[in-house]
């Protein structure tokens, strides 16, 4: 059984001209969408999202957590802003990922999935998630192109499913646009595991605001049409026996 697993990475839906364009997008997508969210933007500007984690819920996307981890300022529990570029401690680490946690679960929708901001893989982040209920991972990608900022493996690819300190490690394929080309090439890269393989791509949420990203969501959903759609947390609970959970 091939699915597909389409994702996004989303840092700025407080933006109203972004969710618009989200929202607009996932309205006319038959597929369900697992939806890495980031509030740390939200947060600093004070915006409430429960309005927006409640639509994509109640509309069948899967609400998960990204993190970008940056030196945070401000009193803990109420950032004002961040600083790029810095050092960070396992405190640190701990900071980005709790405040994240706490207004995402504070507002209804607790996270069981997170990918790393900058694809940023250390073991801190592992055993926070671990530690925090956490029950799989997409950092890890099973192309190239992390980038300077993967620090615990040297952008190493991971091709298939496998566990990490106690999470379900389920790779990303693919960006959006190398995942157009592979299936009008009829090329999918499919990871397999037990009976079922899946594809797994990313778009950010401020990519839906230029007309040619909205394009390639419908894209794909025309491409997918013969394939099954589910989130990654739903993939999790279909082959959590083959890979022991």
């Amino acid at each position: 059984m091939r699915v597909v697993c389409p994702t996004m990475h989303a840092e700025h839906l407080h933006l109203d001209d972004v969710w618009s364009a989200t929202r607009d997008t996932l309205a006319r997508s038959r597929l369900r969408w697992t939806i890495f969210v980031d509030p740390l933007q939200a947060r600093i500007e004070g915006a409430d999202l429960t309005p927006v984690l409640d639509w994509l819920a109640d509309h069948g996307h899967e609400v998960a957590m990204h993190t970008h981890h940056h030196r945070l300022e401000g009193e803990p529990g109420h950032t004002t802003g961040f600083v790029m570029g810095q050092t960070l401690s396992d405190g640190d680490i701990a900071r980005c990922l709790g405040e994240n946690h706490q207004y995402l679960a504070e507002r209804g929708h607790t996270p069981r999935g997170f990918v790393s901001g900058s694809w940023l893989v250390l073991d801190a982040i592992y055993q926070w998630l671990a530690g925090n209920g956490f029950v799989y991972d997409s950092t890890l990608r099973t192309y190239t192109g992390a980038g300077p900022h993967a620090t615990l493996v040297a952008d190493e690819t991971c091709p298939g499913v496998r566990t990490v300190a106690g999470l379900v490690e389920v790779p990303t394929t693919a960006p959006i646009r190398e995942q157009v080309r592979r299936e009008v090439l009829r090329r999918p890269a499919a990871v397999r595991v037990g009976d079922v393989a899946y594809d797994l791509y990313y778009l950010h949420d401020y990519d839906l605001v230029q007309w040619k990203k909205r394009g390639a969501v419908r894209l794909l959903d025309t491409l997918e049409r013969r394939a099954g759609a589910l989130t990654v947390g739903q993939l999790v609970d279909r082959i959590g026996s083959v890979v022991g959970r």
